[in-house]
């Protein structure tokens, strides 16, 4: 029963601390009239269709749709502005069956919410809907023009149009930014935003950086379950008992409270994972496995457990949709169940699992769906004072979902 109790205040810990704070800033509607007040921070990668607010702290949650307002702005985190642009709606994706063969832009004049990254003598922008992520450049007050990035279909291939290389070049020369770099650039949030401050520093130009504005991090909370391949081994007091029962195949469930740290332009995170599993077998063992005559036995394991990863998370972005992570850190194991019995034995095994160090590695899309695979070293299993010693090691296939 007490650790029944741990485990609620466990889960009802990770609900209460990760909801998404209401932060200062306020917003135009398309009246012209300005609304200050507190605004939900969800941290989204997408443009939002809404945003949730409140007059005030003790106020009620109210919404206000996108195409009602002009400008929204939460202090020291992001902004966004309404502005009627030329957008061509091709799609950022490998996905060779959501290309066309044109590779050439299809422009059609629409009125955007675009994010503002880098706001100065050159401005930059970011509008993202789904699969379709673009960015957009403004010189001074002029027109805001589309950086042009598109992927089409050249047969069974996927072609790249890079002229946004070309325009980037054309607009921020300057003596300390060498040629290579546009050459280099890739069409990532980060190496334009980079780009563009390396030219309002050389210029020693005055400029807002939106994408590294001074923010604390952020947290997200994720559900997870998969796949668990365990394996149990036992080794009595005398080589003479020595076994391995069956290889077993269980489900897993769990929460993650993840913090996203913004040092190194979010690439590091902390988190804590409480999950439940279980082990559950019943197999033949042979018990005098140095016989010449074995003797088989029935021997049964009820192992179940919360376990509580606890660890660091380095993300390596592909683009603004797709990231890499790998992670690793300590597993604190609580004993649910602990039940291992072998027939023709009489001593009880009692398992009191030791925590042990896990590794992982996996994919994330569009900050909302994630596949990982996760190796744990092998466990001590059995109490320090008993004869018998025991290993359990497990291997995951882990599928994620992002709430917020």
């Amino acid at each position: 029963m007490k650790r029944l109790l741990l485990i609620a205040l466990l889960f009802s810990g990770i609900f209460s601390s990760a909801q998404i704070s209401f932060k200062p800033g306020f917003f135009i509607e398309n009246s012209g009239s300005r609304v200050d007040c507190i605004i939900k921070d969800t941290g989204s990668a997408q443009t939002p269709d809404l945003f949730k607010y409140k007059l005030n702290e003790s106020g009620d949650i109210l919404t206000v749709n996108s195409s009602d307002i002009i400008e929204i702005e939460v202090f020291n985190r992001f902004k966004y502005l309404k502005r009627t642009v030329d957008l061509d709606r091709s799609k950022t994706t490998s996905n060779i069956s959501s290309l066309d063969e044109n590779s050439q832009p299809n422009f059609n004049k629409e009125n955007l919410l675009l994010k503002v990254l880098v706001e100065g003598a050159v401005s930059l922008y970011k509008y993202q809907e789904g699969a379709i992520l673009k960015y957009f450049i403004q010189i001074g007050d002029g027109k805001i023009n589309q950086l042009i990035y598109k992927r089409y279909k050249v047969k069974n291939e996927v072609g790249t149009n890079n002229e946004f290389k070309k325009q980037l070049f054309e607009a921020l020369q300057c003596e300390t930014i060498e040629s290579r770099k546009f050459k280099n650039i890739n069409y990532y949030k980060s190496d334009l935003s980079d780009l563009i401050i390396d030219y309002h520093e050389c210029k020693k130009l005055s400029y807002i950086d939106y994408v590294n504005m001074g923010d604390k991090g952020y947290f997200r909370f994720n559900l997870k379950s998969g796949i668990t391949f365990s394996k149990l081994s036992a080794i009595g007091p005398s080589s003479a008992f020595e076994f391995n029962f069956d290889n077993e195949t269980s489900l897993r469930i769990g929460a993650e409270l993840e913090y996203i740290s913004s040092i190194n332009n979010y690439k590091w995170a902390v988190f804590i994972e409480p999950t439940y599993q279980q082990y559950v077998t019943e197999s033949e063992v042979n018990i005098r496995p140095d016989s010449r005559f074995p003797d088989f036995a029935k021997a049964t394991a009820d192992y179940r457990s919360i376990e509580i990863p606890i660890g660091l998370r380095h993300y390596l972005y592909l683009n603004d949709s797709s990231k890499l992570f790998i992670d690793g850190g300590y597993v604190i194991d609580m004993v649910l169940q602990q039940d291992v019995e072998v027939e023709v034995i009489q001593t009880d095994i009692v398992l009191q699992s030791k925590g042990n160090l896990f590794f992982g590695f996996g994919y994330k899309y569009q900050d909302k769906y994630s596949l990982a695979f996760r190796i744990n070293t092998p466990r001590t299993a059995t109490q320090e004072s008993s004869s018998w010693k025991s290993d359990y090691s497990t291997t995951s296939i882990i599928f994620g979902y992002t709430i917020f």
